[in-house]
């Protein structure tokens, strides 16, 4: 178990993903953070280790900063990478392969324009 907070407080930047089949065939997000949450929190038995913003940052600002990416965080004054539109298209998908992942059933994607 890699010790994220230790690496954390070292001012190391520590993103969250998924490898799909090359661990446990589940891309959800959702579930990786609430791992990490728990396991660390266990590991320490400190249950404030790791709280909830920490574990969204580190699943979306930390890693686009890490690769350069303007994306990973809605803020005032920021560009949006997608339209209104898009975002509305791009959300549907998100959700479509969510679903997928999480229920290991085939679903349609909403592709249409």
């Amino acid at each position: 178990i890699a010790r994220v907070p230790e690496m954390l407080s070292q001012g190391v930047n520590v993103g969250l993903g998924t490898d799909g089949a090359g661990s446990n065939n589940l891309l959800d997000m959702f579930e990786v953070m609430k791992t990490a949450a728990i396991i660390h929190k266990q590991r320490l038995g400190d249950p404030t280790v790791l709280p909830a913003q920490k574990i969204l940052d580190m699943a979306t600002i930390i890693p686009a900063r890490a690769l350069g990416l303007p994306i990973g965080s809605i803020e005032e004054g920021r560009e949006p990478v997608l339209n209104g539109e898009e975002a509305r298209k791009a959300v549907e998908i998100i959700l479509a392969i969510y679903e997928s992942a999480r229920t290991g059933r085939s679903v349609d994607l909403p592709l249409k324009r």
